[in-house]
């Protein structure tokens, strides 16, 4: 069984695209939460993407993505989407990654709520 060798892309892309998020957001999120993407973004640095070598990814090649030009979501492409829903129950839709709440079906009872991080911790 062949394995993918591991790939070694420059995680510096996305630590100077992190940095320009995480100066924007810093008057807005809590600490812990600033603390928590600060530790995962250095913990990305250190290991990269991960390979087929590590035990958790043998079966996930991720190489691909890692050789893709990363764009954080702007929310600037959301226009219509459509897609085929299921016949019942609730529908949670995503659009570039950012939750649609117009796009999606879900009910009032039940104790269910979906609402963005930044809608969270606004309250």
């Amino acid at each position: 069984m062949t394995q993918s060798p591991p790939v070694a892309e420059d995680t510096g892309l996305y630590r100077a695209d992190f940095e320009v998020f995480a100066a924007a957001r810093t008057a807005a999120d809590p600490s812990w939460l600033r603390r928590q993407r600060e530790e995962s973004m250095e913990r990305f640095q250190e290991r990269g993407f991960p390979t087929t070598a590590e035990e958790d990814w043998r079966f996930t090649n991720v190489a691909p993505i890692a050789r893709t030009a990363f764009q954080r979501a702007t929310g600037a492409g959301r226009g219509p989407v459509r897609g085929d829903a299921p016949a019942n129950g609730p529908q949670i839709v995503f659009v570039d990654g950012r939750h649609s709440p117009e796009l999606s079906t879900v009910p009032a009872t039940g104790g269910l709520e979906v609402r963005s991080l930044a809608e969270v911790l606004s309250r």
